[in-house]
């Protein structure tokens, strides 16, 4: 079972990219998310929050494998990344190069209770900070669609 977990976690391997593994499933995430957009809110949201809570598992026994929080464990930045995307305001390749830039911002930086939420114990503290990373480009990146689409009104 726990071979099975790590090669989730890693997303098949795509956790041992060498450079910037974190960065590399974030970008992989987005094409799961230009598929997913597609479908109704209601079954978006459904999915992310099943993988949220499944990710919470799986990293808990990749990371037995592997280390806490080890690089190749990369499943959490797919649950961070479909976060942030969740309602972006467009769905083009803008939104998504904002989006994926505003997600990894805010998971290198950790702003609170990110970093706090990374000492959680086992899969929850894996995939926590990244949710919570998620839901600030979240706001940001819907901030940033109000406000363009306010200047919009204005011009």
């Amino acid at each position: 079972m726990r071979r099975i977990s790590v090669a989730l976690a890693t997303l098949f391997g795509a956790g041992y990219f060498p450079v910037a593994p974190a960065t590399f499933g974030s970008l992989l995430t987005l094409a799961l998310w230009w598929w997913m957009s597609a479908w109704p809110p209601a079954l978006y949201l459904g999915f992310t929050a099943a993988l949220a809570l499944a990710a919470f598992w799986i990293c808990g026994e990749a990371e037995k494998s592997l280390g806490h929080d080890a690089h190749p464990i990369v499943l959490d930045e797919v649950v961070g990344m479909l976060i942030t995307m969740a309602f972006a305001p467009y769905h083009n390749l803008l939104a998504a190069l904002v989006g994926f830039l505003l997600f990894r911002f805010f998971d290198i930086l950790k702003p609170p209770p990110a970093y706090n939420a990374q000492e959680l114990p086992g899969g929850i503290g894996v995939v926590m900070d990244d949710i919570f990373a998620g839901l600030y480009a979240l706001a940001v990146l819907r901030g940033a669609g109000w406000l363009l689409g306010r200047a919009h009104i204005i011009l």
